[in-house]
């Protein structure tokens, strides 16, 4: 026999062993438009459902402009499957290749073709740090903690200072951040934009018969010139600052807080509390309320009945010590240049416990979609 008769009688073979039955069917929205798909959006959805009469869909792959971004097995393989996931743009042209395989190894591939328009983006900001309160007791870095995040802003991310409030000590009293959080960035911030909030001081609870935990506790933060015995005429009550993101028309808005709401803390421990013979719950079912939205994110510093701890050797606030640590780029796991919202949390998460230990468990809570980046990219 011929070599060329013997390898066409192997490949015959080998196509009968290892291929089959047949490809399966696969339908992609969009794949079929002749033109680009043009949006303003970071992020686009894919929907594809695949069919396959003879082994079912067992596997999906996704990939964008070349890289893998999404791997997804089937726990149950069917003769129809349907794939859903939101993928991040490049600005320009992108490319968005979903694969179906099924359980034979046989594959299908669609493309579809997006445009994303450029977009003049910015970022905003508030920036709330006390330490010298007026009628309460003073707290050591608050403010420290906040003029680096400032720092952070300006010169990592390169945030020009006409985009950022900056209130410190004295500046800050309750119409000045009432106004930075409820009119300042509503007027200022559009919804490309990115909204950072930043807060390090005391936080408070008082009675109340209508709290949204069930505690009986209103929550509050504590303005410079805050009264222990008035806080519902001198502080902001932590629940409205629900409502003032629900006016920012920014699809991100990132809220850091430095302070916490336990009632107790340990001997010689500094703390950014206000002591009460009764400790306050910031429920998960709360700070879902207050950051509720497409892109509100909220980051506390410590969690339920917990404390958030000053440290001298520090310098800082130990949650804000390990924020601006992550920031600054020891997040980035993957090296890729940028720290992602979970980069950022796990390595706070991490620090912060470990620091403290367990005693301070960091807080992230919020609804968004596809993948928000808190630093990077230094301009």
């Amino acid at each position: 026999m011929k070599l060329t008769a013997i390898v066409s009688s192997l490949v015959v073979f080998a196509c009968i062993v290892g291929c089959s039955g047949t490809a399966p069917v696969l339908e992609l929205a969009g794949a079929d438009s002749k033109e680009p798909i043009e949006t303003v959006e970071d992020f686009y959805p894919i929907k594809g459902t695949a069919s396959d009469e003879d082994a079912g869909i067992a596997e999906w792959k996704v990939f964008v402009n070349g890289k893998e971004m999404g791997r997804e097995r089937n726990l149950v393989v069917r003769k129809k499957a349907t794939y859903e996931k939101t993928v991040a743009l490049q600005e320009g042209d992108n490319e968005i290749t979903l694969i179906a395989i099924d359980k034979d190894g046989n594959e299908v591939r669609k493309t579809v073709h997006v445009y994303r328009k450029p977009v003049k983006r910015s970022i905003y900001a508030a920036v709330i740090g006390i330490s010298d309160y007026k009628n309460v007791a003073k707290l050591k870095y608050a403010a420290a903690d906040a003029k680096e995040f400032n720092k952070f802003l300006t010169e990592d991310l390169g945030v020009p200072e006409e985009n950022i409030t900056l209130l410190l000590n004295d500046d800050a009293t309750r119409p000045a951040i009432e106004k930075a959080l409820r009119i300042t960035l509503k007027k200022k911030a559009g919804k490309p934009d990115t909204v950072f909030i930043y807060y390090a001081g005391h936080g408070a609870v008082d009675p109340s018969s209508d709290d949204p935990d069930g505690d009986g506790l209103e929550k509050y933060i504590l303005p410079v010139d805050a009264e222990r015995e008035d806080l519902y005429a001198t502080a902001i009550q932590v629940r409205t600052l629900g409502e003032y993101f629900r006016h920012i028309k920014a699809d991100r808005i990132v809220m850091y807080m430095d302070a916490c709401y336990a009632g107790a803390s340990k001997p010689n421990q500094k703390v950014r509390t206000l002591t009460s013979e009764t400790r306050a719950t910031l429920s998960d079912r709360f700070l879902r309320k207050l950051s509720q939205g497409k892109g509100r994110i909220v980051m506390c510093a410590a969690g339920a009945s917990e404390v958030a701890e000053e440290r001298d050797d520090l310098g800082h606030g130990v949650f804000t010590h390990y924020l601006l640590e992550g920031l600054r780029g020891k997040a980035d796991v993957d090296k890729d240049g940028f720290v992602t919202l979970n980069e950022g949390y796990t390595y706070i998460l991490n620090g912060v416990t470990a620091a403290t230990q367990r005693n301070q468990t960091p807080v992230k809570l919020g609804d968004f979609e596809g993948t928000i980046y808190l630093s990077g990219g230094k301009k």
